[in-house]
């Protein structure tokens, strides 16, 4: 996680390039960035998701209609 916060650049990406792309040209957005270099992930850095494509597209119908209620943070 530190190596990519560190190593990449965050650039707006309008595809879904693969790690490979990402690696070979060091930067990627925020779906191949890691959550700013975060160990655990905060209250605003829920992974909704875990698998290929397939399934991170499936998410883009909630996109914008996802409400969260923090109940508790310390």
């Amino acid at each position: 996680m530190e190596w990519v916060y560190t190593n990449l650049s965050q650039k707006p990406a309008f595809s879904l390039p693969s790690a490979i792309e990402v690696l070979k040209n060091k930067t990627g957005d925020c779906n191949e960035h890691t959550t700013f270099n975060q160990s655990p992930m905060d209250a605003i850095h829920i992974p909704l998701i875990e698998g290929d494509i397939g399934k991170q597209i499936g998410l883009l119908g909630y996109i914008g209609n996802i409400d969260v209620e923090v109940l508790d943070y310390d």
